[in-house]
């Protein structure tokens, strides 16, 4: 008697503890699905200026914004602005810069990454593959061009900062680069996100960025802007820290200025890539400062 209660209550337990490994499993599963395709913003119409388009790409078609100069093909700068936006954002976030940089005579372009706003493709893939379509929206400037000579910055915020630096690995033809509230490695990133969104989410959610590696196919250890960094050294490059970010530290953003040899910027009071709305006008002027010098050299 008492040794069948005795297996019965073993065997509730193994039953207990074999759910909530289920549970826990179920969760983090639905957390990575989230972390890979996160709900998305979807842009408004393109700016005064502006048309939409589609590139080509081997994600798909990527939607973009286009000033009408580059798209009619009749550019009236060599000096192209490519802007990026970054996780869980859209063409939108560029909206005001990219309308104040066409103002000044430079063509630009607003891209999307896969698995944001209304790009085809079901997810992100930390910029590895992202790069890959920045290449080609490169590839479709130049055409824009025909034999004209063109200079382009890539602009990125966060995530898009990232697929900056792993496109100027894969193209030559980058002549600048300027990232806002990028991280250095994703995994250490991921887990700062994961903290933030709840206390303790880093170890709570500790299979989560290993689930989200196996839906997607990519690894985050290969997103790592810091070595495609070290490549550029020399070349003209502009980081931007801000003072409240809660997802890249002051040190984070110092260490890639130095290895890129390209210029830190301070912003004062603001948080994770929130420097372009609060200094819109001072953003734009060192955009604007930073293309004057890929121009002049």
């Amino acid at each position: 008697m008492f040794l069948q209660r005795g297996k019965l209550r073993k065997k509730k337990i193994f039953v207990t503890c074999l759910l909530m490994v289920g549970v826990y499993g179920i969760i983090n599963y639905f957390v990575a699905r989230t972390y890979a395709s996160p709900p998305r913003k979807f842009s408004s119409s393109p700016p005064q200026g502006f048309e939409n388009l589609k590139i080509d790409t081997s994600g798909g078609d990527m939607p973009v914004w286009v000033s009408n100069n580059l798209l009619k093909k009749t550019p009236e700068s060599c000096l192209v602005y490519i802007l990026v936006h970054g996780y869980r954002s859209c063409r939108s976030f560029w909206s005001e810069v990219a309308t104040n940089i066409a103002q000044k005579g430079h063509e630009v372009l607003v891209a999307t990454l896969r698995g944001h706003d209304n790009h085809p493709y079901p997810h992100t893939c930390y910029g590895i593959d992202e790069s890959k379509d920045l290449s080609s929206v490169i590839d479709w400037v130049f055409n824009q061009y025909k034999k004209m000579e063109v200079k382009i910055v890539l602009v990125g915020t966060s995530l898009g900062g990232a697929t900056c630096w792993l496109t100027s690995f894969i193209d030559y033809r980058v002549s600048g680069i300027v990232s806002d509230g990028t991280f250095i490695d994703a995994v250490v990133s991921g887990d700062r996100w994961i903290a933030n969104v709840l206390l303790g989410g880093e170890y709570i959610f500790k299979p989560m960025p290993k689930m989200t590696e196996l839906l997607i196919g990519r690894r985050m250890s290969d997103a790592a802007p810091v070595e495609n960094a070290k490549n550029w050294k020399g070349k003209p490059a502009l980081i931007i820290h801000s003072e409240k970010d809660h997802l890249v530290t002051l040190s984070e953003s110092t260490y890639l200025s130095e290895i890129s040899g390209g210029e830190l910027w301070h912003l004062p009071g603001v948080g994770h890539v929130q420097g372009s709305e609060v200094y819109l006008n001072k953003y734009v002027h060192k955009l604007l400062e930073f293309g004057d010098k890929i121009l002049n050299n």
